[in-house]
Parts: structure tokens; sequence; C-alpha cells
């Protein structure tokens, strides 16, 4: 593509359709750098695409746009769009599948989330959201519902030109704006919204948390360090006519290598925040966890449910050193005087002061043992 086009990603999130609202709210929780698959009918993705007509490459930008149910102009229903994101695109998946594959057989889109768009409110002469919804409605491939017009020429995978931003500078504004539209719509009037702003490791300077990714594995994972802390940080968004304060959200995971808290709120307002704390234990070995943020009792999906993988990462000398330790010092502890005494029969220092040195040796073993012990498990035998 060039400079001027940018692939579309639109959903829609109608009620008999739950996933794909689960899909959409995540999309509109994850930090960057997040990787994410939309699922399409082959028949909802621009033919070209999927050919060398118009071959994306990776890393292309991508903008997901939300379609958001409207009554329209004379009783006919339409789309309301709302640009969510950016994103760069991975690919199409499964690869071997593509060509072969029917008009009515699903087709996975891989990106990866990035910034997102920037919107200031209803702010000006002219309504943003306004302008974005006539520039969708313009493109040839622009996604409609069932019974419009030109509903058969609807696409929700397809190159667009010349998409303008708007002017915010601060993407929690932007962030909370986007989730005001959302929340003031008609698809999502009974959603909450909230996201991961970021995940900080406690120090000094606190340093942000990103993804790394695992070729192997083929997946994103944040790295935490044993005997850290981190800063799970979120954003929530409250509509004061409809709450006042925000959801119950439960982080949990699957090992019991990270201890974490509650959410702890830090002040409730249209944009409240909200920080959790994660605590890395010592492991000895690479582990592979899971950490998810949910609502428990979120039974119809007007939640996100944001899963994160996490890589545990062990300290290196850790064991070595703490086994060295251990076994050094109990055999320290075991020594006896006829050992010392055959051991050094040449040298009369030591087998005049025997029992001095055994003493000695002794209580430097169970120091060794108990260092060894401290180190590996917290705990002094």
């Amino acid at each position: 593509m060039n400079e001027s086009e940018i692939l579309i990603i639109a959903t829609s999130a109608p009620s008999n359709r739950p996933a794909y609202r689960r899909d959409l709210l995540n999309c509109f929780c994850y930090p960057n750098g997040t990787n994410v698959y939309f699922s399409y009918r082959k028949r909802w993705i621009d033919n070209e695409l999927l050919t060398e007509t118009k071959k994306l490459n990776e890393n292309d930008k991508v903008l997901i746009v939300f379609c958001d149910n409207q009554d329209g102009q004379d009783g006919q229903a339409d789309f309301n769009f709302i640009p969510l994101r950016y994103a760069t695109f991975i690919g199409f998946e499964p690869k071997t599948q593509i060509a072969i594959a029917e008009e009515n057989s699903h087709i996975a889109v891989k990106f990866k989330l990035g910034d997102f768009v920037k919107y200031e409110g209803p702010l000006g002469s002219e309504n943003k959201m306004d302008a974005w919804t006539k520039w969708m409605k313009l493109q040839p491939s622009c996604p409609r519902l069932e019974g419009h017009p030109s509903a058969e020429k609807s696409k929700f995978v397809f190159v667009a030109n010349n998409f303008k931003d708007g002017d915010s500078k601060d993407n929690n504004l932007s962030w909370l704006e986007l989730a005001k539209v959302m929340a003031t719509g008609k698809t999502l009037k009974n959603c909450s919204f909230y996201r991961i702003s970021n995940i900080n490791e406690i120090s000094y300077p606190q340093k942000d948390i990103n993804l790394t990714k695992i070729k192997s594995l083929d997946r994103n994972f944040f790295a935490f360090k044993p005997s850290k802390t981190y800063m799970i940080n979120l954003q929530y968004y409250l509509d004061h006519q409809k709450a006042s304060t925000p959801k119950i959200l439960i982080p949990r995971t699957s090992t019991q290598s990270i201890n974490i808290s509650f959410p702890l709120v830090e002040n409730i307002g249209l944009s409240t925040r909200a920080t959790v704390f994660a605590t890395c234990k010592r492991v000895y070995e690479t582990e592979f966890a899971s950490l998810v943020i949910e609502d428990p009792e979120d039974k119809d999906i007007h939640v996100a449910r944001a899963e994160l993988s996490i890589l545990i990462e062990p300290v290196k000398w850790l064991l070595p050193t703490m086994v060295s330790l251990i076994a050094i010092g109990a055999f320290s502890t075991g020594i006896s005087k006829e050992l010392v005494e055959n051991t050094f029969s040449g040298i009369p220092f030591i087998t005049s002061n025997v029992f001095t040195i055994i003493i000695l040796v002794k209580i430097l073993g169970s120091c060794l043992v108990g260092l060894g012990s401290y180190l590996g498990f917290r705990k002094i035998p």
C-alpha cells in the first residue's frame, strides 16, 4: 500500500453475536503491541487482498473501525462508523487454505494493536466523528446493514484512502472520548469500558514493560523478573448516568509464582484510574503463565476480558549457587575429628587445634546452609 492508503478492519457487535462484542471490547482494552485475531467469512474480505492484485505487506498500517447500528435517514437502517485505533497488519490465516477457501469459509486477520485514534470529542464547527462516518460511506466497499441498497458491495476488510486523524495529543483523553461515543451509541450502551494503559516495573526510574516475542511459540509475552513487583495500570470509563463506581474486576493468574492484588482505585470520576500490583516470586526455571482480568459476573459479555501471557524468567545463578552453598554447608557440619587429623596430619597447627577448627567449620557450614536456604526459599532452616 502507498502512504495515503490504510487497511480498514471493521467489525460490528450485533446482540446475537456476543463473541463479536467480546472481541471488540478486548481490542479496545489491550495495551499496544498485543496481537489480535478477527475472524471473517471470506466474502466479507476484499478478494483483491487475498490475491496478488492488491497484496498486503507485513506492518502495513491498519485502522480498526467499529460499526454501530443507527436508524439512518428515511427509516433506512445503517451503520454509524467509529474509528478506534491503529494497528499493523501481520497476515491472513490459515495461509494454506486462503486460495481454496469458499465464500462462507472463515479466514482470520492477524494484526498488532497500536495507538488510539486521536479524538477530543465534538469540538469545533464540525463533529469529527460525523466527518469520519461520511468518509467511510464514501468508500466503495463501505460495510452496510442487510437490506441497504449498497449491501451487496459491503466488505469489512478493505483498503481505503486519505483518512484524516484528529488533533488530540493525549492518548488517555482519546480513549476516554472514544469510550464515551461507544457508550452513548446504540449497540454497546449496556457495556462497561476499561483498558490496560501500561505495565510498569516498580523501580527507579520506573520502566514500562513491553511485549517480548518468542518466535518458537509465535506469541508475545510480558517478561516478569523474579523478586520484582509490577503495576498493571487500568483506566475506566464511567457513565455518571449509569454507575458511580467501577465494575468489580478480578485479576487471576494460572501460577502460584505471582501474587496479585485486587484493583486499587485511585480516583472516581468520568475517567477513573486503578492499579493492580503483581509480585513475582523466585523461580528456578522459565515459567509461562496467564494473567486474566475480568468481571466474573459478566455472563452476557458486556465487559472486556483481558488475557495476558506472562513469561517468568529465572535468576540464572540462583539454583547452582543455592545447591552449592547447601551442599558445602551440609558437608561442613558433618566433619569429624578423624577426618581432619587424617587429611591434615602433616600440619601441626591444625592437628593441635583440631577441636577449635571443627567448631569453626561447623559454624561456617551452618551459616552456608542457612544462606543457601534463604536464597532459594526465603526461609532459614
